[in-house]
């Protein structure tokens, strides 16, 4: 009775400690959750370490039953569970249970410690925890379950499995810096070339230009306010000055005006030439500012930068501005060197207003001094009718700077961006001995130095830029990633994968993670099953393990079986090891070389199985009789075996890296080996029942640890998959820039900006031996006023699209367009890397033609004449805002004249030029794909189609009609 009593107190106790067991569980559970979704150091560690102290905890008393409880309490128990446990001498801290947790615990701990060197306090763990509560436990109970030789090969179990984490954690922090330190110099390289392009283009058209490269840019405005400004005779500042003092008086200008339309946020759109124009109200923040406060605001925001303009005005240098309030339409013109252009009558009227206004003021019509504020009114004054061309008498108002001192100052926005960070184009990489490399932006629209608040004040607005601009730069990687209506549940990274995407991702994963060092995994494998092949075979020796009958086979094919099948897995590796080095396939096949892999790492986890069921003999009643089991309570003299088999299981699972979906295929592998020995046992009932070597609890943790490995798995391909999608995007962004970048500008002089020093000045260029064309469209002007605006941006976007593949066809850089006129052609490095007059004479040629059959097709009556000259300019990049590559000198004043008196579907050229085209047929007879035949120009002067009269004097000498032994135009 008393035993009885004994044992049912046991048993009561057992389910209280259950129910303490699984709140202590649960709360840490809880814990871990909320770490996972409210990340906090304070709650992080406390909950690790309750975790290293509850697991050996629960083995122990009071949480778990002693091996005293458990001998003479549970022997006879009902309890399956507790039997099974009582027959493996499962208690203590060096039962199977506890040993195969804590193992558990340990593989699992390089992705729960933030770091490496976190993971060396697991080795005091082990000193104080393990070891100490062990050798406690053992003077307070007197037990002797466990003796030295186990304890010690626990001890040193444990250490090795925590090696093995110890190298996996360090493996995995390296390579996640190896891998940010990669993306991080990847995107700051692709942010460097989009800081250039937000230089070229405004920034709110960017996104679009990326994402769809091939669609053309077009939006209808319904309210902006244009100004356009022309510095007044400047042709006297290129008569006085060199192409080189030409370009630095120009970018001098055109940057005190870029710093004036940044301090007011007025949008820089274009300069052309002496020609610079701006805008309010084409950016969608201007849009909403406009819709919900009427065009008042933007207005004052302009006629505060003319203010800011005449105050840069000087004796040698005044500004003719007109501007002009009404809707517009604006888009991106051309797939080779594109350009943001307006489009419409209300840029045409600022230009009609610029024209006939005063050196010195700003003129405007009613459109615009309609919308301006009663404050503003009272400062403007009424010139009076203005006769324009195309418009007839315009009631005109002027705004000058005498009337500007009247204005009260306005506090300046500093460092107000508007398309991009308004700094130099020398924004530039540097590492500052970390491994993130940055991009410095220079902090824009400062006057001086001196005139800041303080140091610190410059520095917070610096870094406010460069959060403002990596935010821009986020938001257009997040738009470049690929959307898709596809959802699924168990990956979220594979929403948005497009079936081109998913084969990407499976190669990019296959080389880089599994074919990578998979030599050095398969070599390794070999050598750990060799090793412990080698402890475990002295082991079947001395314990003579043959003399233990088995189920399945007579006893003496214990220790064969076992050998062949631990060969077999050598085998395997051996051959893997072999093709990853040298089959070709291995990397070019993911699909076929994973299902391989999957069969082959599934094949070993078998065979390491049946060799570890051969040599495994502790559930054999010739065992129990021999040792004499039930007087001698202690532990199985086999049973480190299966934790050696847990330990390989594992790191068979983790080696290579698999997907989640491989993952999973270790659940029904496990279930299988967790349940074979009961399949056999009621499929052949009359035969000697097969034992397993693992208790309930121990079968429960491994099928415990083939879960955490499919959610490791799946954790690891979320993240593979961010990563792919983040590169991906920064790669399209990267490629598309730089194809962008290379449209915007020479391909060669990008390639200057993007090597250039910081605080270097902006590269220019003199050019000897330059052959331009410049073409103009006869009759689209007319054909434009008949048609809307949209209309016009798609016409013109046909026409430059066809000249741009021209431009690829013969080689020829596109240098400009202006309204309709296309600028185009050849000169040294960096402009073309080849030089060839002829191929410019061929592409105006081919300019005439394209243009013929394009208004046929459409039934218009447009042609085009085409003007190339050869000579010498320089070229170079002026103001800090929109910035473009442009030619100057009298060059272009000839090339311009050559086109505006060429006749109707014709080319006409220079002397020069044909003398240079001459030399090189000379040279190259073959240089030309079709017999160029110059004629003459009769007559003593050249004529306009608007009636300006222009010497031969003017361009060089007498000029030349190209006429071809093919047709120019259709009859």
């Amino acid at each position: 009775v008393y035993a009885v009593a004994q044992t049912n107190c046991v048993m009561f106790r057992s389910r209280v400690t259950t129910w303490v067991n699984l709140f202590l569980a649960f709360t840490l559970l809880g814990a871990s959750v909320t770490c996972v979704y409210f990340p906090s150091e304070r709650l992080f560690w406390p909950t690790v370490f309750g975790f290293f102290f509850y697991f050996p905890a629960q083995c122990l008393p009071p949480l778990g039953m002693s091996c005293f409880e458990l001998k003479n309490y549970c022997s006879t128990a009902g309890d399956q569970w507790m039997r099974k446990q009582y027959h493996h001498v499962d208690c203590s801290l060096q039962g199977q249970t506890c040993v195969q947790l804590l193992m558990t615990w340990i593989l699992i701990t390089p992705w729960v410690m933030p770091r490496v060197v976190h993971m060396h306090g697991i080795w005091v763990w082990i000193l104080c925890v393990f070891i100490g509560w062990t050798t406690m436990y053992r003077l307070v109970t007197k037990e002797a379950v466990y003796d030295f030789e186990e304890t010690l090969y626990r001890v040193f179990l444990l250490s090795g499995v925590l090696l093995v984490s110890c190298h996996t954690k360090y493996m995995l922090e390296r390579g996640h810096r190896t891998k940010f330190k990669h993306d991080m110099q990847q995107a700051e390289s692709t942010k460097r070339m989009f800081a250039i392009l937000e230089f070229m283009v405004p920034s709110h058209v960017i996104p679009q230009m990326l994402t769809n490269p091939e669609e053309p840019i077009a939006k209808s405005i319904r309210h902006v306010s244009i100004l356009i400004l022309v510095i007044d005779d400047f042709d006297r500042h290129t008569r006085e000055k060199t192409p080189t003092q030409l370009l630095r008086f120009l970018n001098e200008q055109f940057t005190n005006i870029d710093k004036v339309c940044v301090d007011n946020n007025v949008t820089k759109i274009e300069t052309v030439g002496e020609e610079y124009v701006a805008c309010v109200g084409v950016l969608p923040e201007d849009i909403r500012t406009c819709e919900e406060r009427g065009h008042g605001p933007l207005l004052d925001r302009l006629l505060s930068a003319a203010r800011q303009l005449f105050e840069l005005q000087g004796k040698s240098v005044r500004y003719k501005m007109g501007a002009h309030s009404g809707p517009i339409d604006a888009g991106v013109i051309g797939t080779k060197l594109p350009r943001y252009r307006l489009f419409g009558d209300t840029i045409n009227s600022a230009a009609r207003m610029m024209q006939k206004g005063l050196p010195g003021q700003l003129q405007f019509g009613e459109a615009t001094y309609a919308d301006l504020s009663p404050e503003w009114q009272e400062k403007v004054e009424y010139r009076g009718e203005v006769e324009m061309k195309g418009k007839g008498s315009v009631k005109a108002y002027t705004f000058s700077p005498k009337m500007a001192q009247d204005v009260a100052q306005p506090q300046r926005r500093q460092g107000r961006l508007q398309f991009s960070y308004r700094g130099t184009i020398t924004a530039h990489l540097y590492t500052d001995g970390s491994l993130t490399p940055k991009v410095r932006l220079e902090v824009p629209s400062v006057r001086e130095r001196a005139d800041s608040a303080d140091e610190v004040e410059q520095d917070a607005q610096r870094e406010a830029l460069e959060r403002d601009f990596t935010m821009r730069f986020d938001d257009m990687l997040q738009s470049m990633r690929a959307t898709s209506s596809r959802r699924v549940c168990l990956l979220r990274e594979l929403e948005g994968f497009t079936p081109e995407m998913e084969e990407e991702w499976q190669q990019w994963q296959h080389e880089n993670t599994l074919t990578h060092k998979a030599q050095r995994r398969f070599a390794l494998m070999a050598l750990l099953v060799m090793g412990i092949s080698a402890i475990e075979l002295q082991f079947v020796v001395q314990i003579q393990v043959w003399r233990y009958p088995h189920p399945l086979y007579k006893s003496r094919w214990r220790w064969p079986v076992y050998v062949f099948s631990r060969m077999l897995v050598v085998l395997l590796q051996m051959l893997w090891w072999y093709a990853a080095s040298t089959l070709e396939c291995i990397k070019t096949s993911p699909k076929k070389t994973q299902a391989v892999l999957m069969a082959t790492i599934c094949l070993s986890v078998v065979l390491l199985y049946i060799g570890y069921d051969a040599i495994l003999f502790s559930d054999t009643s010739a065992y129990r009789t021999y040792v004499r089991f039930t007087n001698n309570f202690r532990s199985p003299e086999d049973q480190f075996l299966s934790l050696n088999f847990v330990v390989l299981y594992y790191i068979s699972m983790r080696t290579h890296n698999l997907t989640f979906y491989q993952s999973l295929c270790f659940v029904p592998l496990t279930v299988l080996i967790a349940a074979l020995h009961e399949i056999y046992s009621s499929l052949y009932p009359e035969q000697p029942r097969w034992e397993t070597a693992f208790s309930d609890k121990a079968i429960f943790l491994l099928f415990a640890q083939t879960l955490i490995n499919a959610a490791i798995s799946h954790e690891d391909e979320n993240k593979s998959r961010a990563r792919f999608k983040a590169q991906k995007a920064v790669r399209t962004t990267s490629t598309r820039t730089k194809d962008i970048l290379d449209k915007l500008m020479p391909p060669l002089v990008v390639e200057e900006l993007r090597n250039l020093r910081p605080g270097a000045p902006l590269p220019s260029h003199q050019y000897r031996h330059a052959t331009i064309a410049q073409s103009d469209l006869c009759g689209f002007t007319e054909l434009a006023s008949k048609k809307k605006p949209t209309e016009v941006v798609r016409f013109m976007g046909e026409l430059f699209g066809a000249f741009d593949v021209l431009t690829d066809k013969w080689q020829i850089c596109k240098v400009e367009t202006i309204g309709d006129a296309y600028i185009a052609g050849m000169a040294e490095k960096p402009l073309t890397r080849t030089n060839s007059p002829i191929a410019v004479v061929q592409f105006g040629l081919d300019l005439v033609r394209a243009v013929d059959v394009w208004a046929r097709d459409l039934g218009v009556n447009v042609a085009c004449r085409v003007g190339v000259h050869y000579g010498e300019c320089i070229g170079g990049i002026v103001g800090n805002a929109m910035q473009r590559y442009h030619l100057f000198g009298h060059f272009l004043v000839v090339m311009d004249t050559l086109e505006a008196t060429s006749l109707e579907g014709r080319l006409q050229v220079s002397t020069a030029c044909k003398k240079e085209v001459e030399r090189q047929l000379r040279d190259d007879p073959a240089a030309s794909v079709e017999r160029l035949i110059f004629v003459p120009r009769e007559g003593q002067e050249l004529k306009t189609s608007k009636g300006e009269i222009h010497s031969f004097g003017e361009v060089g000498g007498p000029t030349f009609l190209v006429d071809s032994d093919q047709p120019l135009r259709r009859h």
